[in-house]
């Protein structure tokens, strides 16, 4: 596996345990699917934190709340910095 792909797993991992501590959320990182895409209720409607519909190939941080809200930030071409800024920017105004 890609060095900078293991990074981003493990930038995910250690997300996930701050805001599951926190606010019982949860942070993934993943690489959008047509699968994934085929299983949401209304893929056209499905947007990412900038407004963009979500795309197979692209990257993302997925978050889920404690209530099952999911939110995807595209982190598509970030360094592993940047991709966890991404997420606490969405996620401060959020939880």
């Amino acid at each position: 596996m890609d060095k900078h792909i293991q990074n981003l797993h493990f930038a995910a991992h250690q997300i996930d345990a701050l805001i599951q501590r926190t606010s019982g959320a949860h942070c993934r990182y993943f690489v959008m699917d047509d699968e994934y895409l085929s299983n949401l209720a209304y893929p056209e409607l499905s947007r990412d934190n900038n407004g963009n519909r979500l795309m197979a190939g692209d990257q993302y941080m997925i978050i889920t709340c404690a209530n099952g809200y999911l939110y995807y930030v595209n982190i598509s071409g970030d360094s592993v910095l940047t991709a966890c800024a991404e997420v606490f920017q969405l996620i401060q105004n959020k939880f």
